[in-house]
This record gives structure tokens, sequence and C-alpha cells, in this order.
């Protein structure tokens, strides 16, 4: 689970850091990164027995 809430941190500052850099260029990123982040967090909770 440790894994799982890292790779969470990451995606989710990489968006924040990439749309205050870039500014208004990289509007498009932060919907990309959202997804991506939402699918691998629903994918590990899937793989969690229950």
């Amino acid at each position: 689970m440790s894994k799982l809430m890292i790779s969470q941190a990451l995606l989710w500052a990489a968006a924040i850091l990439v749309s205050a850099i870039s500014g208004s260029d990289s509007w498009w990123l932060i919907p990309i990164l959202a997804t991506v982040a939402l699918g691998n967090l629903k994918n590990a909770l899937d793989k969690i027995p229950s």
C-alpha cells in the first residue's frame, strides 16, 4: 500500500509542478495525469483481496 501512496503523490505532484512551471500551455496535462493517477489507484485497489 505504501508504493501506491508514493506513486499517487508523485503523479499529483508532477501534474501540479508541470502546470505551475509551464503556465497556460500545459493545462491539458492535469486531466491526463489525473486520469492516469486514478486509473492506477483503481487497478491497485482491485488487486487487494477483500
